[in-house]
C-alpha cells in the first residue's frame, strides 16, 4: 500500500489530495466500507483546519 498527497494554493485557501494505493480492488473496498477510510480523511482534514486556526489565532493574539 502507498500513500501520497499534495498541497497547492487556491487563491486565500489551500487544495489537499491524499492517495491511497492498495495492491487490490478487494483491500480498497475493504478500507473504503469496512474502515470507513474517506470519513475517516475528512475527520483528519477537519482537525487539521482546527488546529491551523487555533494556530493563526494565538498567532494573531501575540
Amino acid at each position: 500500500m502507498g500513500t501520497g498527497g499534495t498541497f497547492e494554493p487556491e487563491g486565500t485557501a489551500t487544495r489537499i489530495e491524499m492517495r491511497t494505493l492498495f495492491p487490490t480492488k478487494e483491500q480498497r473496498d475493504k478500507a473504503v466500507e469496512k474502515d470507513h477510510a474517506i470519513e475517516a480523511g475528512r475527520q483528519t482534514l477537519s482537525n487539521l483546519a482546527a488546529y491551523v486556526m487555533e494556530t493563526v489565532r494565538k498567532g494573531a493574539e501575540g
